[in-house]
């Protein structure tokens, strides 16, 4: 019988990839039983493009339940914990399919040290990081603790692992570490450095960890997706009275921004020309969770000078002091 532990199921079920959207020529994996696991799917349609997708997979052990920001209307592949479960939606709120297609079963644990930069002297690794961020394979799997460790159950493959933080009263820049990590079926490990230092050092336990320096000063930020309520199938319709931002993390959940750090809003040239700033025509609402075009008449008349696809690019700090920037694509109908 396949179980889990609550523990794991918890940890992992932020982990591995994003989605896998089937196109209409492919086909549907097949289903897989897994004896004593059970899973469950409901979606949530928002404004304009975009769904919330909640999987839910459970067994005697306990459950887990993921959450995923989908285009409407989308099948596609999923990992929850170490289950991959397929999904196929419809409509508004409706599920056509949804059954597992794989199960992949943990190798071991893998232990994340991240490491300040002193200065700028690499021969000395520096302080360990309390309270960094660290991805996996681009999902945000947790913070580490006061020792600068985070500790995961994962199976066995190939991982992209990140560490960064922001300016805090601990560190007055950002700093970055990435490192590509294999983890074998019987829980060797090894490290390849992408950006800073990384390498395999003994932990504390005895168990063998990642250690990962990061480098100061690099420019990031968080994996979010940015929405207009108002568009549908990628376009906006001419007469618009209203155009509605919003951003969404990597787990389908709004962003709360900081109404004290007002955001930064231009339109871009998909040709590679100069941005045209448009911030003086958006205001966020207080409780940081949308941004409001307050001038329609200015903002139609600058679309309607540019031709073929539009990007609108926003920039905002949220109420944890995370960055997010990132642009949207669409048309402006005829």
């Amino acid at each position: 019988m396949y179980t889990w532990k609550r523990a794991l199921s918890v940890l992992l079920s932020i982990m591995l990839t994003s989605p896998l959207v089937a196109s209409a020529a492919t086909a549907a994996p097949a289903a897989i039983v897994v004896d004593g696991a059970r899973v469950s799917a409901k979606v949530e349609q928002l404004n304009g493009n975009y769904s919330r997708l909640f999987i839910t997979v459970t067994d005697n052990s306990g459950g887990a339940t993921r959450t995923f920001l989908i285009n409407n209307n989308s099948a596609g592949a999923y990992t929850v914990g170490n289950y991959g479960v397929y999904v196929d939606t419809k409509g508004d709120a409706q599920i056509r399919e949804c059954y597992f297609v794989s199960y992949v079963p943990a190798a071991g644990t893998l232990t994340v040290r991240a490491l300040l930069p002193p200065g700028f002297d690499y021969e000395i690794a520096g302080p360990v990081s309390a309270g960094a961020i660290i991805d996996i394979n681009g999902i945000e799997f947790g913070v580490t603790g006061a020792d600068g460790t985070l500790t995961i159950q994962a199976p066995a493959g190939n991982f992209k692992v990140e560490a960064r933080v922001y300016p805090s009263s601990n560190f007055s820049a950002t700093a970055l570490g990435r490192a590509y990590v294999t983890l074998t079926p019987a829980g060797d490990i090894t490290v390849k450095a992408d950006i800073g230092r990384a390498s395999v050092t003994p932990a504390s336990d005895g168990n063998k960890q990642v250690d990962i320096v990061m480098d100061e000063g690099k420019e990031f930020s968080e994996r979010s997706t940015l929405v207009i309520d108002q568009l549908k199938d990628g376009m906006l319709a001419h007469d618009f009275d209203a155009i509605t931002l919003r951003f969404f993390n990597s787990n389908g959940e709004m962003v709360v921004l900081d109404y004290d750090y007002p955001p930064h809003i231009s339109l871009l040239d998909p040709r590679g020309g100069a941005r045209t700033w448009v911030e003086e025509l958006f205001t966020m609402q207080p409780d940081g969770t949308r941004i409001l075009l307050n001038d329609v008449a200015v903002f139609r008349r600058i679309l309607s000078e540019r031709s073929g696809k539009i990007m609108l690019n926003v920039y905002g700090v949220d109420v944890g002091g995370r960055s997010h920037e990132t642009y949207v694509e669409f048309h402006v109908g005829l």
